[in-house]
């Protein structure tokens, strides 16, 4: 006579959620995978606000000059600000493919 009892392990699989990821047996697991992506995404973020800039500082000193010599500290430190916030506008769009 067949049966339709599930096996253990089929059981198990339908009985897992989302929680089940910082469960002890699968913490580890769950940790090693979404350490890179967190990664990833802050070094994207990273690269892009370097692009940023580094353009908008090399658009305001002039090229045979030091960006010490035109710039201050109070200065790049305002520049930094204002480009971690701005996103991208058309103009700029594709100069910094690893946003896009």
């Amino acid at each position: 006579m067949a049966t339709n009892a599930a096996t253990p392990q089929e059981r198990l699989s339908k009985a897992l959620g989302i929680s089940a990821l910082f469960d002890l047996r699968f913490r580890l697991r769950t940790l090693l995978v979404s350490l890179p992506w967190l990664m990833m995404d802050v070094a994207t973020y990273g690269v892009g606000h370097l692009g940023r800039f580094f353009t908008r500082i090399g658009e305001m000193a002039p090229a045979d000059m030091k960006v010490g010599d035109v710039l201050t500290k109070e200065e790049l430190q305002a520049v930094w600000r204002e480009t971690a916030d701005e996103g991208m506008s058309s103009e700029t769009k594709g100069r910094f493919p690893l946003i896009h």
